[in-house]
């Protein structure tokens, strides 16, 4: 009796051959196939050390340039902070500046008035002997509330710059909050990816 597989021909005294073998050499076999299966399964794990080390690296680099990027939007930050100290610094100068005039204004002489009337208005009052044409605690409240005009309108323009910069920075902390949306979400791929 003949038996055939794919293209091997064993006859029966083949057939006891390969079974006294296979009696013989059956330990030597299933070390064999387990020393395969186990060469096999730590290939197929280096290539999972492979591409985790692969992927490692990855978030890696993606931390460390959301990082510097978050480092550099920082310093603008701390640059956009300086820049509204400043405009602090000058809102209070003006602020000073004015409080000092509005003090002078109780003391001003008739002439005096005349004269402040004459430069605001370029136009030269009438001086009467009870003083200018408005009476003089009428003309000191106008001057007084005219120079809190003058510095509110200054002080507006510091502000509209301090809106301005305020505006830059909640901008850029925006960034910085969707950088480490970014950042989370690339971290939990990458954890899905390695579970």
């Amino acid at each position: 009796m003949v038996c055939t597989f794919n293209y091997l021909k064993f006859n029966n005294m083949d057939k006891a051959i390969l079974k006294s073998l296979f009696y013989d050499y059956w330990k030597n076999i299933v070390v064999f196939v387990l020393a395969f299966l186990l060469f096999k399964s730590c290939q197929t794990n280096n290539e999972v050390q492979l591409a985790n080390n692969d992927l490692k690296k990855e978030v890696k680099d993606i931390t460390k340039k959301l990082t510097d990027k978050n480092k550099e939007l920082n310093g603008k930050i701390g640059q956009l902070e300086k820049q509204k100290q400043k405009t602090n610094t000058k809102i209070v100068y003006i602020q000073n500046k004015a409080k000092k005039e509005i003090e002078k204004v109780a003391k001003l002489s008739t002439i005096q008035l005349a004269d402040f009337y004459a430069k605001r208005y370029d136009n030269e009052p009438e001086i009467t002997e009870n003083g200018v044409i408005l009476i003089d605690t009428v003309a000191k409240q106008n001057i007084v509330e005219l120079m809190q005009k003058d510095l509110c309108e200054s002080e507006i323009e510091f502000v509209k710059d301090n809106l301005k910069i305020t505006e830059q920075q909640s901008s850029i902390k925006d960034t910085i909050i969707d950088n480490l949306g970014k950042s989370l979400t690339e971290h939990q791929k990458v954890m899905n990816e390695i579970i």
